[in-house]
């Protein structure tokens, strides 16, 4: 967690942030906060049952602020870079929203619920969403208002927002930019961190 608020709080295009925490996390979060020193963070939320409703109670927070834009990145990520930050925001500013991906590379199948081949999918028009995703800030919590009954069926910002009929434009991801979810993925990305392959921003290997 304090790999990628440390870029976010040391972003010029970033004004404040909004952490979204579970309890579990709540007392290992202030222990963070004092190694952090960012006058950026404002006070945590506590997050939802699902991802939606954890960035619709983040966005209902800062609603009051006037923020232009909404940045949202999941914390399972820790290689967010400036790069992808400028190049999200630029992204957006063409249609209002925008969405990190990288080009699949494996062969993408569609299952049955019994584990039966469906649907072969395109590659060549087959991305894999990561984080940022990136939105005009209205544009954002109005769309979680206006689904606010069905949440639950919406997996990431992008989703919501193409529900509602915003154009969400596809920007570069980066293979770096992993996804902490198993333990081969935490074992990765101590890889990443000690052989210095990822281009880091903050002097120490581990924060």
């Amino acid at each position: 967690m304090a790999w990628p608020l440390k870029t976010l709080s040391s972003n010029e295009s970033i004004s404040a942030i909004q952490p979204v925490i579970s309890n579990s996390i709540r007392k290992t979060f202030e222990m963070l906060l004092d190694t952090l020193q960012s006058d950026k963070l404002l006070p945590p939320v506590y997050g939802g049952p699902t991802r939606s409703d954890s960035t619709f109670n983040a966005l209902k927070a800062t609603e009051h602020l006037g923020f232009q834009w909404a940045l949202v990145h999941d914390a399972a990520r820790p290689f967010l870079s400036d790069e992808m930050i400028s190049t999200g925001l630029e992204s957006a500013k063409l249609t209002g929203a925008s969405v990190a991906a990288i080009p699949a590379t494996d062969s993408i199948k569609l299952g049955h619920i019994d584990g039966t081949l469906r649907l072969n999918l395109d590659r060549s028009q087959t991305w894999m969403a990561q984080t940022p995703q990136i939105a005009s800030f209205s544009l954002l919590l109005n769309a979680h208002k206006s689904h606010a009954n069905e949440l639950d069926k919406f997996t990431d910002e992008s989703a919501i927002l193409h529900s509602s009929g915003t154009k969400v434009q596809i920007f570069q991801g980066s293979p770096w930019n992993i996804k902490l979810t198993t333990e081969a993925d935490l074992v990765l990305a101590r890889h990443f961190a000690d052989s210095g392959l990822v281009p880091l921003q903050h002097s120490g290997k581990h924060g």
